[in-house]
């Protein structure tokens, strides 16, 4: 009998590329270096850890996510009363839901506790999210580079901040990389597909972003299914993890259906936000998330562009990643990776819409993939220096945003402004003293024996909504020098203010091209505030190695008589 070799499976032309890139560099296979060292992402995951459970209960319950009452709050009300409708209707349930479980599972009943389970909830997403990125990565390159993407993720300022949060993005994006890298491997095995349906499902519960992966999955499933020459895998494929995913969905929402009204309704309404922009916090141009240098005023140690989080040295390699990619050396996940985060920060980018350096996380573990492709690539085989030259590289690679990270870190060693305040007041300032208070970041000062003022509907006044849709800061401004008369109207003794939502009307390109009513308004407020007031105190925050804004107190002169109780200061 003679024996012959099983003709090789036929591949289209379109994929010609792509299966060349799967034999030189197969995920699947061990590769010239070997398996990936355990105790080499051990020790990443172990500083992942450390760096996001480092005082996770610095200054609490006084200072928390200024958008955390969206969560904590509505979450801590369900638990009291046992009442599951939502009041809130900006996000899905997941992260609230779960909270909700925490609080009433383990008897959680002060507001310390609440504040600090929902950070911990976010801690525990981080450190998930460092390991799923180890995961993607593992399926578009090797040992080292699966090192490189880990090291990245483990050392991200952004990943990290977010990890130290009480937000629902961490989560979101943890369940929405792990279906992708699921998929990207092009599983035939029903129970793969159902996975990874489910993990759209809770990326989706936790934020609406999440439903980016959806598409993702069925590219996936059509790409797994033309390599099998299987139609009914793809339909398996997209009816299992479409069906588990909706079930998911439901389940972390299960007042979608029939609430739906109010919460398309603000999605609607979020969705104009953010394509309105926000004073402080808005794109100059579509490139803006790639060249930006403005910073992100309430987390001055993260920027608003890639560069700001990645460094120079890993942007260039993810930049050489997606042209490795591109021409088809990493393989189908590689491809997939590189068109999942050009086409995720396109769809965030634009002239005039929202900036903010969270909305790139989605994209973040897939260019971290990249990267670490592409300095596998680089690195020629080492031999028995193989390790030292590893180790160099990821050092080389993450020096930067590890020695952002870091600094942040050292930071919780010291108290915050607000603490430095809070105590400065209670010294120095006489009980029932009226005091404006700046919005937001100060809130914590509520709790002193003090008459406050405060300004209305300052948060729908930061969006430039069209009429008929919502208020603008160019129509209906915040600040203006009118209001230093306000002050005299209403007794008002000390003005705080804080850099951190004040930063938002600085002078810059972004704000003066959309906003520059605003800037000039807020400029002319400052002239005026300091021909009737001086500083009499201030707490500065990053530029000294500090957490917490910039926090100025000024005692007007001369206040005058009549001081009337404490209310909002409307011009």
């Amino acid at each position: 009998m003679q024996l012959t070799a099983p003709p090789a499976p036929a591949y289209p032309a379109g994929l010609a590329v792509a299966r060349r890139a799967e034999l030189i560099g197969s995920p699947d296979r061990d590769g010239p270096d070997g398996p990936v060292p355990t105790v080499v992402l051990a020790l990443i995951l172990l500083l992942a850890a450390a760096l996001r459970v480092y005082r996770l209960d610095f200054d609490l319950p006084e200072v928390q996510y200024v958008d955390g009452f969206k969560f904590i709050d509505q979450a801590a009300h369900m638990a009291e009363t046992g009442d599951l409708r939502p009041t809130s209707f900006q996000y899905p349930g997941l992260y609230i839901y779960l909270l909700v479980g925490l609080y009433r599972g383990l008897g959680i009943l002060s507001i310390y506790g609440h504040q600090l389970t929902a950070a911990a909830v976010s801690a525990l997403a981080g450190l998930g999210l460092v390991a799923a990125t180890a995961y993607a990565a593992r399926a578009a390159t090797g040992a080292l580079g699966t090192i490189v993407a880990t090291a990245l993720a483990a050392a991200s300022p952004m990943l990290l901040t977010e990890s130290r949060t009480p937000s629902p993005d961490g989560l979101c994006v943890l369940f929405a990389t792990l279906a992708i890298a699921a998929s990207v491997r092009r599983p035939t095995a029903v129970r793969v597909w159902a996975a990874a349906g489910a993990a759209v499902g809770l990326a989706a519960g936790a934020k609406w972003t999440g439903a980016f992966a959806a598409p993702v999955l069925a590219a996936a499933a059509a790409a797994t299914a033309w390599q099998q020459r299987s139609p009914r895998l793809l339909a398996v494929a997209l009816v299992t993890s479409a069906g588990v995913a909706l079930v998911a969905f439901l389940v972390t929402t299960p007042f979608f259906l029939s609430l739906r009204d109010h919460y398309t309704t603000d999605l609607a309404y979020t969705l104009a936000c953010e394509r309105g922009g926000q004073i402080g916090r808005v794109q100059l141009g579509a490139l803006d998330y790639l060249v930006s240098r403005t910073p992100t005023w309430e987390t001055p140690w993260l920027g608003t562009s890639l560069r700001s989080d990645l460094g120079l040295p890993a942007l260039l390699l993810a930049a050489g990643g997606l042209g490795l990619a591109a021409t088809g050396w990493l393989g189908f996940a590689g491809a997939v990776y590189a068109v999942t985060a050009i086409v995720y920060v396109a769809s965030i980018s634009g002239a005039g819409w929202i900036k903010a350096i969270r909305f790139l996380l989605p994209a973040m573990p897939f260019l971290y993939a990249l990267a670490g492709a592409a300095a596998e690539r680089l690195v020629p085989p080492a031999g028995r220096r193989r390790r030292l030259v590893w180790l160099a590289v990821a050092l080389a690679v993450t020096a930067v945003p590890l020695d952002r990270s870091l600094h942040y870190t050292a930071a919780l060693r010291q108290p915050s402004t607000n603490a430095r305040i809070r105590e400065w007041m209670g010294v120095n300032v006489a009980p029932s003293s009226v005091v404006f208070l700046g919005p937001f970041f100060t809130d914590d000062l509520y709790g002193l024996p003090f008459r406050f003022q405060w300004l209305r509907e300052v948060g729908p006044r930061l969006y430039g909504l069209p009429p008929g849709v919502g208020l603008s800061p160019e129509r209906n401004p915040i600040y203006g020098p009118e209001l230093v008369d306000g002050f005299r109207r209403a007794g008002v003794q000390y003005v705080v203010l804080n850099s951190y939502f004040d930063g938002a009307f600085a002078d810059v390109a972004e704000n003066t091209r959309f906003f520059p009513h605003s800037v000039e308004r807020y400029s002319a407020f400052l002239v005026r505030l300091a021909e009737e007031a001086d500083v009499v105190h201030e707490e500065i925050g990053w530029d000294t190695g500090r957490l917490g804004p910039d926090i100025r107190i000024w005692q007007l002169r001369d206040p005058g008589e009549g001081s009337a109780p404490a209310t909002n200061v409307d011009r």
